[in-house]
């Protein structure tokens, strides 16, 4: 109902570049909602969950995730890179892997205002490093709490987002027996690594 709602004020004729800009945003945050809701639906089923016969290209879902949030890195005028050091076929449902690779790469964008984010794919799994606000070892280690956000989004001008896509993240990894790892510095940015093949379950973190 939002969303038929916004369509159709798009299709109002001569709105002032100001509306344009909140009709985005508005768009953006139905989106984001849309996306919590389904991740929370997700992971109330998680028992029935199960991997795919074939497996998922890591790697195309990855440029998938980057096409479908280049808006968001425009509007923080942020260059988002990907780099392929291997072809990496994992046996994982792609609605998990979307949500995991989705919600990293929205944080780090959310969090890094005109700077860069370099995707690195090996055969192991995926690593997102960017050149945001970074955090402090109090924030480090927070981090993954629900709802928590610290001040690296008030230090990156950015206010949106529940503060729950990496709280997301770790019960999806625990799930699957994925390895999650992050490390910061600030002023420096943060990088967040997510192994997917061969290896155990948890989170660490580290400056």
């Amino acid at each position: 109902m939002i969303r038929g709602s916004l369509d159709l004020l798009d299709r109002t004729p001569d709105r002032s570049p100001g509306d344009r800009v909140a009709l985005a945003r508005m768009h953006a945050t139905v989106k984001d909602m849309q996306a919590l809701l389904e991740t929370v639906l997700l992971l109330a089923r998680g028992h029935e969950l199960r991997p795919p016969e074939d497996p998922v290209s890591v790697n195309r879902l990855v440029e998938d995730c980057v096409g479908q949030l280049a808006p968001l890195a425009t509007r923080h005028e942020t260059r988002v890179e990907i780099t392929h050091s291997a072809s990496l076929p994992v046996l994982a449902p792609a609605e998990v892997l979307a949500i995991v690779i989705g919600n990293l790469l929205r944080n780090a964008i959310n969090y890094t205002a005109r700077g860069t984010i370099s995707i690195q794919i090996d055969e192991g799994g995926v690593t997102i490093r960017d050149t945001g606000a970074g955090m402090n070892d109090a924030e480090l280690k927070r981090a993954f709490e629900p709802f928590y956000r610290g001040d690296q989004g008030r230090r990156s001008g950015d206010s949106s987002g529940q503060g729950l896509g990496l709280a997301i993240v770790e019960r999806l990894a625990e799930q699957f027996g994925w390895l999650v790892t992050i490390a910061s510095k600030p002023g420096k940015g943060t990088q967040v690594a997510i192994r997917l093949r061969d290896v155990g379950s948890g989170v660490k973190a580290s400056r």
